[in-house]
């Protein structure tokens, strides 16, 4: 099945959980402190495996996309974000200034917030992309964003070289990397996440679809430790009617409990 129905129409663990919720908490206020709340951020922090970052949850892959934007702009004090020309990052005007096809041509977009970089295959060892970001000045970009394998494009896999030159790249000039795993994330391509099979180490991760199987709209955006402190000290201006909705929480605790029961990896 596509996108965000990879568990299939009628999933007992994902399905029987949100029952369950709406038989005991269907609704909470975006601040409030529950155990599910944090056992279920615990566990997927756990399944990212890079350390102890934070979540900020959403209802979607493109507000994923839009918060991660948010957060690499005001924490670097840099305007611009470098995307790829053949990408696609969701609908809302934020995500749709980074998408680099034909959905980004009609609505006015931010585009002078977005530098264009080629395609892994157009530019391999990136000297066209450095060449670009020196172009531009690499203290006015914030971060690069990327899916790590793009579908709605046609399916495009980068050399695992060519992704840790970008990632070096980003280091090189004090940029943050984004990977919108929001068609990729949990289970999609054999790893948790596809970065994984990448050894990459990305400062934000945005997820949503598979996240729930599409059976509750939800997503979220990790952030590095390093990202986290940050907003120890700092206002993050960014809260959501739904944040952290105990519907899309249990959805959730169905996909990751059925990640960890090998009787379901071992069908994947």
């Amino acid at each position: 099945t596509s996108f965000q129905a990879n568990f299939g129409h009628n999933f007992d663990p994902i399905r029987n959980r949100v029952i369950q919720q709406l038989d005991t908490m269907p609704i909470a206020s975006p601040k409030s402190s529950f155990d599910l709340k944090k056992d279920v951020s615990r566990r997927l922090i756990d399944l990212i495996g890079l350390g102890n970052g934070k979540l900020f949850y959403t209802v979607s892959g493109a507000e994923a996309v839009e918060n991660a934007l948010k957060i690499a702009r005001q924490i670097t004090g840099r305007p611009i974000v470098a995307a790829r020309q053949k990408s696609y990052h969701g609908a809302t005007l934020g995500a749709l200034s980074v998408t680099g096809d034909w959905r980004n041509e009609p609505h006015l977009t931010f585009d002078q917030g977005t530098l264009r970089i080629p395609e892994h295959d157009q530019d391999p060892d990136l000297t066209h992309t450095e060449q670009l970001f020196l172009q531009t000045g690499p203290d006015n970009i914030a971060a690069v964003i990327l899916e790590t394998i793009s579908g709605t494009n046609g399916m495009s896999i980068p050399d695992p070289e060519w992704f840790g030159r970008i990632q070096n790249l980003c280091r090189k000039y004090g940029c943050l990397l984004i990977l919108d795993e929001v068609l990729v994330g949990f289970g999609r391509c054999g790893t948790d996440f596809a970065f994984q099979a990448y050894s990459l180490e990305p400062d934000l991760v945005c997820m949503s679809k598979a996240m729930t199987g599409g059976y509750i709209p939800f997503g979220a955006v990790w952030t590095s430790p390093e990202i986290a402190n940050y907003y120890d000290t700092q206002t993050m201006s960014c809260g959501l009617t739904n944040y952290a909705h105990p519907l899309g929480m249990a959805a959730l605790d169905g996909v990751l409990s059925s990640l960890a029961d090998p009787r379901f990896r071992d069908k994947m």
